[in-house]
């Protein structure tokens, strides 16, 4: 817990304060969170709703400051050297030919992001599967310390560096020698596709441990009296290593250190995506620390040092209890306007317990299904082709609290939000829901039509650095047991579309096999009431089955459909394992279902056979 005081103790006026929240608010400032300092004491922090003070906090490239930090006390350890050369940690990332300016590449010249890189190459390494490998790789046209270029995957080196000299993840080692040492037990890290902490961005924690982490450096590594990290390195990391001033935008960048960038008053601060801060005032013994949505870094410190730095004293102030009670009002009602719940239900009853198919779209979301659940309490599920299930609850009535996955920095997250839902009109309906982890806000609304049997979908946010806006079409589906009806012409037709050179003969010949097989199970795929897609499977075993056919209209492919039928057979037979047997052209469409692929090569015909199996249990 931070330590409290009135702000005249300190010198501060809360009149400066006042004037300071009432100019956040005149300039819609969409500041989440913020904690002030001075002296080592808490001046005053405050949490707009629905967020959560006490809840931690994405910090995008604010995370490059703590990795900075590691990387001195891996240092002062003994573990590295700021003029360790890089290619002695990766000899076996290393490309074929080594160019002198990446032989000559120093662990001081990451942190000063000054690697000798022209350009920034984030987007381009990004994408890769071997970030370590890609950086390497890449051209270093210029000697290390001469040019300064800011580089995200320049901390993902120093991450790995301290991993392979130490043995340990670098998320353990920070734990261990920092974070536990701060007492800051809640964070979260993420990481690179080969399980490195990512090093550059992705730390999440609370804007308190984010105020405490600016107060040890500004008691220059010191916390509670015991030293984290040595004053030689904190000197060295807060003075300027790389000149910044013209690659960098922004009026604050007076030279970078390492893995800090210094203010032309000698302050030191680091920035994230979408106004994210901490800040170091050495002349004035303050520090703060911000989360924001959307919120120039410059335009917080501005009206930080306007406000507040320059107009506090050095010593104590007489007490303004009217002001500072004014104040303290102030911060506990400042919220985010979010949608206004009317309690009006709408016509959900039609909706709940349907299940939608949605168009192709840019973030692969297959279905979204309508659950009812305890009192006026809902849920709806979206189901994506390439990552876990989002659950949203909601609520006509009131905000609800809960958690789902969704994204952060580089991955998809449980983490916590808040939703509100509300009719527009009869046929529309608007979720928004808060990520409070993270500054994203989030909107899926429902233009429902055809007695709510159909709708017009769209997503937005109101900021990322990955996720699309986007829109689709959503038509409600069923599945169900079609066996009786399995002679049925159209159904026979779609079951052709799965069978080699089909004919009358050979269509009744197995029709009449499924018809008598009581081992042999039937599913149908329903859009609108017509099928468009079917399913045959045959019990092996109680608990092992085999796919004996599935296929989909033409017109309908590539919808998932398929997918959906194998999970609903899955699910309604207690299906433990699952395979199939098929040649080249459809072992692609098992393979994205991610069943296993054995190659039984030319089993009958001229074809490559395959079996193709997946297990549903363990």
């Amino acid at each position: 817990m931070l330590d409290y005081t009135y702000p005249e103790n300190t010198g501060i006026s809360s009149v400066h304060l006042n004037e300071f929240l009432d100019e956040i608010y005149n300039r819609n400032m969409q500041i989440t969170s913020m904690v002030l300092l001075r002296n080592g004491k808490c001046i005053f922090r405050f949490c707009k709703k629905p967020y959560d003070i006490n809840s931690i906090q994405l910090w995008f490239s604010v995370t490059k400051a703590f990795t900075g930090i590691g990387v001195g006390i891996a240092c002062d350890s003994g573990f590295i050297n700021l003029n360790d050369n890089i290619i002695k940690f990766f000899p076996d990332k290393l490309p074929e030919n080594i160019s002198d300016n990446l032989r000559g590449l120093k662990i001081k010249h990451l942190l000063s992001m000054s690697c000798g890189i022209h350009d920034n190459t984030y987007a381009q390494l990004y994408n890769q599967f071997d970030w370590l490998k890609a950086f390497l790789a890449q051209d270093f046209p210029h000697e290390g310390g001469t040019y300064y270029r800011y580089s995200t995957h320049a901390s993902y080196m120093l991450s790995a560096v301290i991993e392979r000299v130490t043995g340990a993840s670098f998320y353990v080692f920070l734990k261990e020698n920092l974070f536990d040492l701060l007492e800051i037990n809640d964070f979260t890290w993420e990481y690179c596709k080969n399980g490195i902490t990512a090093g550059g961005m992705g730390l999440s924690l609370t804007v308190e441990s984010a105020a405490k982490f600016a107060q040890m450096l500004l008691d220059e590594g010191i916390y509670k009296g015991r030293r984290i990290v040595s004053g030689e390195y904190i000197k060295a990391a807060t003075s300027e290593q790389a000149n910044n001033r013209l690659n960098d935008t922004g009026s604050h960048k007076n030279g970078y250190g390492y893995h800090m960038s210094i203010d032309h008053d000698g302050s030191f601060f680091h920035t994230g995506a979408f106004g994210q801060l901490i800040y170091v005032s050495k002349r004035k013994n303050i520090v703060f620390s911000v989360t924001s949505k959307g919120v120039k870094t410059d335009d917080i410190i501005d009206l930080i040092h306007e406000k507040i730095i320059n107009k506090c004293s050095c010593s104590n102030l007489p007490e303004f209890p009217e002001y500072y009670n004014i104040f303290r009002k102030k911060i506990n009602e400042l919220n985010y306007n979010h949608p206004v719940l009317n309690g009006f239900s709408g016509n959900i009853n039609l909706i709940t317990d349907n299940k939608y198919l949605l168009d192709k779209n840019s973030q692969n979301l297959v279905k979204i299904c309508f659950y009812g659940g305890e009192k006026d309490l809902f849920n709806i599920t979206f189901v994506y082709k390439n990552r876990k299930d989002g659950i949203i609850k909601f609520c006509f009535s009131s905000p609800v609290k809960g958690e789902s996955i969704f994204i952060k920095d580089i991955q998809y997250h449980m983490q916590k939000y808040v939703s509100y839902a509300v009719w527009e009109n009869k046929n529309s309906l608007i979720i928004t829901v808060y990520y409070i982890e993270t500054p994203y806000e989030a909107e899926y609304k429902f233009n429902f039509y055809d007695n709510y049997k159909k709708f017009d979908f769209s997503f937005k946010m109101n900021l990322s650095l990955s996720l699309q806006n986007f829109e689709s079409k959503g038509y409600n589906y069923k599945i169900k047991e079609i066996k009786k009806e399995f002679n049925d012409p159209e159904i026979l037709n779609i079951f052709s579309l799965c069978m080699y050179m089909p004919t009358k003969e050979k269509l009744e010949k197995r029709a009449f096999e499924y018809l008598t097989d009581e081992d042999v199970f039937i599913y149908g795929f329903f859009i609108d009431e017509k099928i468009t897609g079917i399913i045959v499977i045959k019990k092996i075993t109680n608990e092992n089955f085999k796919i004996n056919g599935i296929s989909v209209k033409t017109e309908y492919r590539n919808k998932y459909i398929g997918n959906l039928l194998i999970d609903y057979a899955a699910d309604v037979l207690n299906i433990e394992t699952l395979y199939a047997e098929t040649d080249d052209d459809a072992v692609d469409f098992y393979r994205k279902c991610n069943f296993t692929i054995e190659n039984l090569g030319y089993k009958y015909t001229n074809t490559i056979r395959y079996k193709c199996q997946k297990h549903f249990k363990i």
